[in-house]
Order: structure tokens, then C-alpha cells, then sequence
């Protein structure tokens, strides 16, 4: 059985795997995909933000940048870098704080940083579908980036 804050790094190696996987079957013609995956790269980086206090405000205008391929692939190994050094560094005291932060309507919140860091995890997923689809509906075959996959390659 894997401890809380190993499970958590262990997701953490496997979000970055699967953005990077997919970053590199991505070129300038998938704009859809390009889009939501540098979405899904700057709402990380936007999250840790969040968490650290340093970045308490953002816009949704921001969260949506448009990136040719390898501006995606740039942003996706920053926000791989950066949740890896948060996930190495992060204590479980510091996953019970809670992070405050306003989300892109302006609206305030208080948050556990382990429910934020969850989040993160799972809206990362969540796009990396939409931008399958999104390929597969132009006629391309998406990276496998399943779990079991990640695993069966020594994740």
C-alpha cells in the first residue's frame, strides 16, 4: 500500500507523462488539441499559483492561451517542472492548508491544498479527453495515455 504523499507524487509523475506523450503527438495543424492542452498546462501553473499565494487572481482570458506546438510543448514541460518540484517539496501539513484564491469571476475561495492538488490531477484528465476527441474527430489517432499504460512502462 502506497503512503498518501507517494500515491500523490506517483499521480504527479503520471500527469506530466501523459501531457508530455500528448505535447509531442500535437502539431501546428491540431488547433483544438494545441488549445486544450495548453490549457490544461497553464491552469496548473496557474493552480500552484494559487496554492503558493502568488498568483491569488486570474482571468479566464489567460487560462486559454493559443500556443503553436512547440509553445505547447514549452508550457507543458514548465508545468510538468514546476508540479514535480511542488509534489518532491509539498509536506502533509502543507496539503491540510488551505489555499485562498479568487477564480476567474472574481469569486473567493478557501481550499485544502490536497483537494486544489486533486483538482489539478483531474481537470488535466479531463482536457487530455476533450483533446482526443478532438484529434480523433480530424482524423488522428491520440497518444495512448491511460494509466495502466504509464504503469505497464514503469510509471
Amino acid at each position: 500500500m502506497h503512503a498518501p504523499l507517494e500515491d500523490l507524487r506517483r499521480q504527479v509523475r503520471y500527469d506530466a507523462w501523459a501531457n508530455r506523450r500528448f505535447a509531442d503527438a500535437l502539431t501546428d495543424r491540431h488547433e483544438r488539441p494545441l488549445r486544450l492542452l495548453a490549457h490544461v498546462a497553464t491552469a496548473e501553473r496557474v493552480w500552484l499559483g494559487r496554492i503558493h499565494g502568488t498568483h491569488p487572481v486570474s482571468t479566464a482570458a489567460e487560462l486559454w492561451p493559443v500556443l503553436d506546438a512547440a509553445g505547447c510543448r514549452d508550457l507543458v514541460e514548465r508545468a510538468a517542472e514546476e508540479l514535480s518540484a511542488f509534489a518532491v517539496s509539498v509536506t502533509e501539513d502543507e496539503l491540510g492548508a488551505e489555499a485562498v484564491y479568487r477564480n476567474s469571476s472574481g469569486t473567493e475561495y478557501r481550499t485544502p491544498v490536497r483537494d486544489v492538488f486533486t483538482h489539478v490531477l483531474f481537470h488535466s484528465h479531463y482536457h487530455r479527453g476533450q483533446a482526443a476527441a478532438a484529434l480523433r474527430a480530424l482524423g488522428v489517432d491520440p497518444p495512448w495515455t491511460d494509466f495502466i499504460v504509464f504503469v505497464r512502462e514503469g510509471g
